[in-house]
């Protein structure tokens, strides 16, 4: 089996339907070559700004926990039709939130930190697909507004990865154009 890798994509590679095509087609591309992958993706971008701004005409002080589930919503989307793109391309995927691959926070709202992973083998979805995809908040239900997604993704992939592979690697993709 190949190697495990993390492709993270931020909010401008994953903009616009024509850029989360072309995302798929780079993951499908490794998954090709045998790897086993884990994408983390934000928020298609400005979709963050809209939601706080939304947010933000409602009340002028948002609550914390409410604000992240708001903001949760964004990297949700994305996932979804960066599962479904895939899907078109006949490569299996399979999109997950945080609490889903087993991240846990500690209970700090919009600024939290990873507590505790715990391994994501039992979920037998997961260790049938060769490319899973999570947001880069790692769902804000349970992160509660993590903002490193690189970090988060290394942390999520050590965990993730079969005991006797020791080795991973992270791709973060920046500016895809269409």
């Amino acid at each position: 089996m190949g190697q495990l890798i993390v492709q993270k994509y931020g909010g401008t590679s994953v903009a616009d339907p024509e850029k989360i095509k072309n995302v798929a087609r780079r993951v499908a591309a490794s998954a090709a070559l045998g790897h086993r992958l884990v994408v983390v993706v934000s928020a298609m971008g400005k979709t963050t700004d809209s939601l706080v701004a939304l947010a933000h005409a409602i009340t002028p002080t948002p609550d914390p926990r409410e604000m992240d589930m708001v903001l949760a919503t964004g990297e949700q989307v994305t996932i979804g039709l960066l599962a479904m793109a895939l899907h078109s391309l006949g490569q299996p995927a399979c999109s997950f939130t945080g609490s889903q691959v087993g991240m846990f926070t500690d209970g700090v709202h919009t600024s939290a930190r990873i507590r505790r992973i715990t391994p994501f083998a039992q979920n037998r979805t997961a260790q049938q697909m060769r490319v899973r995809m999570r947001p880069q908040h790692c769902d804000r239900l349970i992160e509660h507004g993590e903002r490193r997604g690189s970090i988060a993704a290394r942390k999520c992939c050590a965990r993730q990865r079969h005991p006797r592979q020791h080795r991973f690697r992270v791709q973060r993709q920046r500016r895809l154009g269409g």
